[in-house]
């Protein structure tokens, strides 16, 4: 499988981005979170989610160049439309005024519509929290038809609907990114773009029985991915039913619908100022003595640390800065048959090893 520095990886993205069609702006941005997905461990959400939006802006499914718009706003709120634009770029833009309203009103709660694929949450929080303020988020698909079943349900009545929490700590900061099912729809997809199955737990197909096989999401009917909790599913279930609402409704997006194809994600982000809450050197004195109480509990067999949200991914990009990132053959292939359609020639920039 071929190895890649990070710097290496970006630049052929970055090239296949604009070949399709995307500005040097868009590209840069777009490919710089892909390559961040990577370096923390997600790579369900680096080149393969990328090689897919290749697709879709030939398909007028994203559109370069879109300019966000201010619907509606206040000293604390915003309601923006990215009008079809790269979901990373638009909700970059979100979170950045968020910030800076923010940091006049105390808080800021930004909601977005007609936004593509932003990528994965957590890079939006650690932008919020590397400005030392904290941050709720939330996104959902665009009213797309589901992926993931209702709890006691059989077949796909919502999407995988992600939400997340970024807290300042003064150091590594507290990062929550999770979907509200048993896992994210990119890592089903990976898996069968491995050839791999997934997980017991993970998976029901059209019938309502257990699979481990990732294809069953592709088949008509469709299987489901199940909501997070196992025999307490329910709790996720409802936690995907307030992402509907707060991202989905309340953006004016909507909420999934199996009779709409179009998708997307539409975001719910509530920004906090905490300086305007709290001083906040006592702040982070209460959370990392909290998050220092919390590690020194005693393990329980089979563990040998508690690790806080957040924690892993940051050891993981300081790992694969230092050993590349590793791309699956298959996704290679698709890399180079996506240049090639461009006319792009990328076959010496396989060997770009760290």
């Amino acid at each position: 499988m071929p190895r890649f520095r990070p710097e290496a990886l970006s630049r052929i993205l970055q090239r296949i981005l604009v070949a399709a069609g995307a500005t040097p702006s868009e590209a840069e941005t777009v490919a710089s979170l892909g390559i961040d997905a990577h370096l923390s461990g997600h790579d369900s959400h680096g080149t393969l989610s990328l090689m897919g939006y290749v697709g879709k802006i030939s398909s007028g499914e994203i559109v370069p160049g879109a300019q966000v718009e201010v619907i509606r706003e206040t000293a604390s709120t915003l309601v923006l439309d990215g009008n079809w634009g790269f979901g990373h770029v638009v909700v970059r833009e979100a979170t950045l005024r968020g910030i800076r309203k923010a940091r006049k009103a105390g808080t800021c709660v930004v909601s977005v519509r007609h936004c593509n694929h932003l990528g994965r949450l957590s890079d939006y929080l650690r932008m919020v929290t590397g400005e030392g303020m904290a941050a709720i988020m939330m996104a959902n698909a665009h009213g797309q038809r589901g992926l993931a079943a209702a709890f006691g349900g059989i077949d796909p009545r919502l999407s995988t609907n992600p939400m997340g929490v970024g807290v300042p700590t003064g150091g590594t900061p507290l990062i929550l990114d999770m979907t509200t099912t048993v896992a994210a729809g990119g890592k089903v997809a990976l898996a069968h773009n491995l050839g791999e199955p997934v997980p017991d737990g993970w998976l029901i197909d059209s019938r309502g029985r257990p699979t481990n096989d990732p294809g069953v999401i592709l088949e008509d009917p469709p299987g489901s991915l199940l909501p997070l909790g196992g025999p307490v599913g329910y709790k996720g279930f409802g936690l995907g039913l307030a992402v509907e609402a707060l991202a989905g409704a309340l953006s004016g997006a909507g909420c999934t619908d199996w009779d709409r194809i179009r998708g997307g994600n539409a975001v719910f982000l509530n920004v906090i100022n905490v300086a305007s809450f709290a001083r906040p050197e006592t702040f982070h004195s209460q959370m990392q003595g909290f998050l220092e109480r919390i590690k020194a509990s005693p393990r329980a067999p089979g563990f040998d640390e508690i690790r806080i949200p957040g924690e892993r991914e940051a050891r993981e990009r300081r790992r694969r800065r230092r050993e590349g990132i590793v791309l699956p053959q298959a996704t290679w292939r698709e890399v180079l048959a996506v240049a090639d359609d461009l006319g792009l020639d990328l076959e010496n920039d396989e060997d770009e090893s760290p």
